[in-house]
């Protein structure tokens, strides 16, 4: 079926997805597209597949309701992806450790017809009934495949139940199907902790802007090799790694998972691979400044360019020390799923580049608002506006959400910030993050900015809980260096060094010192995660206790290979699934490497139950 009728012989590169065959044209076949755990996917493959895969969507997919794609793949998601912008199927890429009921809430907040699924993760849990699955998988037949539904017929040569099969026998599409600049070409879920997320939609024309925008700042060339290690289902993974890369004709390194454990190893393929760019997010430029003086020189090497930080905020005591200590220019780039990927541009030229600020934006126009919708004068705080090419067509199915977002082009980020006199724009903090104490707004970032000035305070979250006087009490939530282990003490310069630096009514009322604080993959905080550890008892011995506990547990779990609700304290090597002579030198290294201490041998071998193991910590500690 054809699913436009543009009218003409014009060619389909003039079109907004045209880029991908003008990109596929001019590629070296022999050249890597991909390096996923060292193992290269060249632009010759990918081409081939994508062609072919683009018959398979050209012909069986939903072109209005579009498809799904929850593989961990990255070749495959890459692929499967570029073939549906192709073809003009709206897409989006599922994260695929999601709960099936996390699942199924997406594919029904996105409302697509079809969904790729990776066997694995195909656990036959029901999906919204109007979605149909296609279980990638070579290995094994599957009766029920839809692909060999729709394409097996009179294919005597092809089983209909192996996908790989089914594709190999395809007809490739040589030419991209020419679609309207305003259709939709791609998908994301917002970024946001609540429990309905909305659906952004981006058009064909947002997509090339940001890729125009991408040349413009970054000039990637065909000899740029990108590090970028993001998951794909996140804005920086996708667009700043297959199709960035497909754009320029570059090559794309990365790993399979992203795992914090192994960033040594990441780190010691910038000179092995001959890295020119890293794409980061705060936490991992966090946790490389951990590493010992043996990475000093990490990225001194003759090919390697910048790193760029996007996600979330860049403090800027993290951001100058790792400068400083890498001699490495680190790059700052602001945006959201509505705008892409990203609208504001701190480097790496130097007429972009100031530390502490967002830069400027390019491609796109920005204002600070006040909230009746006037502009605030220069240099004063307000919410942040765009408009442009970049700024999404809005919510799907969800015009309430879209009209209170978008209007007369403009997209009101939710975020705070100010403009200076030379066009720099700093991210002050999040609206609907703010405290609201006593009938004083508190801006959080205000808070965390000052706690992490202190030089033992590896990070720091700021939030509000319910107090029952003053409406919302200011939490600090802070992680310490593995040194600075007398935890009494450290609270109290906390609340000294706050009173020193901020108004009283932005003190932390309660200090929470973690191991380390959760957050997203793409480096934010998770505040109701630590609203639930700041409800527990607080600050006494019992919620000291209580907080290693559930490290221990959840520890535990992770190591035997079980859900947390089935350990308890008093679980032992004889009542734990899971809990052998090995697993139980990898508890104990686990929870060393968690605290930071060295636990003595013999209470090593004496430990017999996860409550002795909580003891342990506690008085190695110094949190008993």
């Amino acid at each position: 079926m054809n699913q436009f009728n543009m009218g003409g012989q014009i060619s389909p590169t003039a079109y907004p997805n045209g880029w991908i065959e003008d990109s596929l044209t001019a590629a070296d076949t022999k050249k890597p597209f991909m390096v996923v755990d060292g193992v290269a996917f060249s632009y010759g493959q990918f081409d081939k597949r994508v062609k072919k895969l683009s018959r398979v969507l050209f012909e069986t997919c939903d072109p209005d309701r579009g498809m799904g794609i929850i593989t961990r793949s990255a070749t495959e998601m890459a692929c499967l992806f570029v073939a549906a912008l192709r073809v003009g199927v709206p897409v989006i890429n599922i994260n695929p450790e999601l709960t099936p009921s996390e699942r199924a809430h997406a594919l029904r907040a996105s409302n697509v017809a079809h969904v790729f699924i990776d066997r694995d993760i195909d656990d036959d849990h029901p999906l919204p009934e109007n979605v149909t699955r296609i279980v990638v998988d070579a290995a094994k037949p599957d009766k029920t495949s839809f692909v060999g539904k729709l394409l097996g017929s009179g294919r005597k040569s092809a089983p209909k139940s192996d996908y790989e099969a089914h594709i190999d026998a395809a007809e490739p599409l040589e030419m991209a199907i020419p679609v309207d600049p305003d259709r939709t070409a791609m998908m994301l879920m917002t970024s946001g902790t609540t429990s309905n997320p909305k659906v952004v939609e981006l058009s064909h024309k947002n997509i090339k802007a940001q890729l125009d925008a991408f040349r413009e700042v970054y000039q990637f060339t065909a000899e740029t090799r990108l590090l970028n290690p993001l998951p794909l289902h996140f804005t920086d993974g996708i667009l700043h790694g297959p199709l960035h890369v497909l754009f320029v004709g570059a090559t794309l390194y990365r790993p399979s998972v992203l795992e914090f454990d192994k960033l040594e190893s990441m780190l010691l393929s910038v000179y092995r691979d001959r890295i020119t760019h890293f794409f980061v997010v705060p936490t991992l430029l966090n946790l490389i400044l951990s590493l010992p003086e043996s990475f000093d020189d990490a990225f001194d090497t003759p090919d390697f360019r910048m790193l760029r930080s996007s996600g979330d905020r860049l403090g800027l005591p993290v951001w100058k020390n790792f400068e400083d200590r890498f001699s490495v220019r680190v790059c700052n780039a602001y945006g959201l799923s509505e705008t892409v990927c990203e609208a504001s541009y701190c480097g790496p030229q130097d007429g972009t580049y100031r530390l502490g600020t967002a830069g400027k934006p390019v491609g796109c126009e920005i204002r600070v608002m006040t909230s009746q919708g006037e502009e605030v004068a220069l240099g004063d705080e307000g919410e942040l506006w765009i408009r442009g090419d970049i700024v999404a067509k809005g919510y799907r199915n969800n015009p309430d959400a879209t009209s209170n977002a978008f209007s007369d082009g403009w997209f009101r980020t939710g975020d705070l910030a100010r403009l200076d006199q030379d066009g720099f724009v700093s991210i002050t903090g999040r609206e609907s993050g703010i405290i609201i104490s006593g009938g004083i707004n508190i801006n959080p970032a205000d808070v965390s900015d000052v706690i992490m000035k202190l030089p033992w305070v590896t990070d720091a979250a700021v939030f509000g809980i319910d107090d029952p006087t003053f409406g919302e009490k200011v939490v600090a939530a802070v992680a310490l260096d593995t040194e600075h282990d007398d935890k009494a003490r450290a609270r109290e310069e906390i609340v000294g060094f706050c009173r020193d630096n901020l108004a009283r009514h932005k003190v932390p009322r309660t200090v929470l010192l973690l191991n380390e604080i959760p957050r997203t993959l793409s480096g934010k905080a998770i505040v109701r995660k630590l609203r639930d550890i700041a409800r527990a008892p607080e600050m006494t011995g019992e919620g000291r206790s209580n907080e290693v506990a559930k490290d221990v547990i959840r520890i535990a779990s992770k190591v035997f290979n079980c859900e947390p609700k089935d350990l308890t304290l008093n679980s032992t090597a004889k009542s734990a699934v899971g809990w052998d002579s090995f697993a139980h030198v990898q508890l104990i290294l686990e929870a060393e490497r968690a605290y930071g201490v060295t636990i003595p041998p013999r209470a090593f071998l004496n430990i017999r139950s996860l409550k002795e193991l909580a003891q342990i910590l506690e008085e190695q500690n110094g949190t008993s």
